[in-house]
């Protein structure tokens, strides 16, 4: 699994709800799968032009493990 650090403004412009997530003031951690099957980034066919549109990056749990230090 891997995980994705997004603005904030651009999950919400998506229909991502942000309640329920790990936030800090501009960023929000989200799931592979709540990026990939999410229905307004459907034209856009792979993970990275997804991430790319939500202005994020691609993380591996070891290292949203570190991030989350930082948002606590």
């Amino acid at each position: 699994m891997r995980y994705i650090v997004a603005k904030q403004a651009r999950a919400v412009d998506v229909g991502i709800r942000i309640a329920g997530h790990h936030t800090d003031p501009t960023t929000v951690i989200l799931n592979e799968k709540e990026v990939m099957f999410n229905k307004q980034l459907a034209s856009l066919p792979t993970l990275d032009e997804k991430v790319e549109a939500l202005e994020g990056s691609i993380h591996s749990l070891s290292e949203i493990k570190l991030i989350l230090q930082n948002y606590e």
